[in-house]
């Protein structure tokens, strides 16, 4: 289309006058023809009454994947690993006490667990040589330990389900 520099009608490319003023159109260079994809977009603006907005891509679903993936990595490792918390409370031997994590324990064996936790699993109740016994029986914990951390005192509260005994 040509547009009138007079009157800034707009008239098809081969008019040689302006259909509304007159004026020589031949003087006007003529503008080059749309491209299909404009054309097409034009169309479509003219039959919508909304302009045409672009396809937002969602976000978050690459974070929830990395996430449930991470999650069934650490689940696999968790099964393969075992691992355990064992605490041994202040006592004569030990005045300051001890919490490792280890790994490999045995289905026998609670994922938080103490000398006084097994005593109270297998008598009922705590006694010093009761105690001395489950200290020995755990003796080969002492090669598959992974940390050695200070006593923690709620790893023993979890191992002797929230009782607590004397040195």
């Amino acid at each position: 289309m040509k547009k009138c520099p007079n009157c800034n009608n707009e008239n098809p490319n081969g008019n040689l006058f302006c259909w509304k003023c007159g004026y020589d159109l031949a003087k006007v260079p003529s503008a080059l023809p749309a491209s299909p994809v404009q054309t097409l977009h034009a169309e479509l603006a003219k039959q919508t009454s909304q302009p045409i907005q672009p396809v937002k891509k969602k976000k978050g679903t690459g974070c929830l994947i990395s996430t449930i993936i991470l999650l069934a990595v650490f689940g696999i490792a968790w099964l393969i690993v075992r691992p355990g918390v064992f605490t041994i409370q202040p006592i004569g031997a030990l005045p300051e006490g001890v919490t490792f994590i280890y790994y490999s324990r045995g289905p026998e064996m609670p994922l938080f667990s103490s000398p006084d936790g097994l005593c109270l699993k297998i008598q009922g109740g705590v006694s010093l040589l009761c105690r001395m016994s489950a200290l020995a029986a755990v003796t080969n914990l002492t090669d598959r330990i992974i940390i050695r951390l200070p006593y923690i005192r709620w790893a023993y509260l979890l191992s002797t389900g929230g009782m607590e005994f004397e040195q």
